[in-house]
């Protein structure tokens, strides 16, 4: 069985600058929702409805495991509805999710 734990916004810019693909488990605390959510590219568009749809599975606790959010070179690809759907309910709970960083991916820092 694996285990969820936190990670710091500093281990997450370093696991999405390894060499090769890197999954964690990851809990999805105020800090990481902030950070995955702070890599989103700004062409990726929102569905509010879809939003208020996780929203409601939320409340109603069907849904605790988020599933796979996807990051590659440093812009989040997969995971923006349900991680705003977290944050737009005040971060409720502890919801987990497994996170990959594809290689690849490049620093917060990079300005490249």
């Amino acid at each position: 069985m694996s285990t969820f734990r936190n990670y710091s916004a500093s281990e997450l810019n370093e696991l999405a600058k390894a060499e090769k693909p890197t999954a964690v488990n990851l809990i999805l605390d105020k800090q990481a929702v902030d950070f995955l959510l702070g890599i989103r590219p700004e062409s990726s568009p929102l569905d509010d409805d879809h939003v208020d749809e996780i929203a409601e599975e939320i409340e109603e606790v069907v849904l605790q495991t988020v599933g796979t959010i996807f990051v590659d070179d440093m812009q989040l690809t997969d995971g923006l509805h349900r991680l705003t759907a977290i944050k737009e309910l005040g971060y409720p709970k502890s919801f987990v999710a497994r996170v990959v960083f594809s290689a690849g991916s490049k620093s917060l820092d990079d300005e490249s």
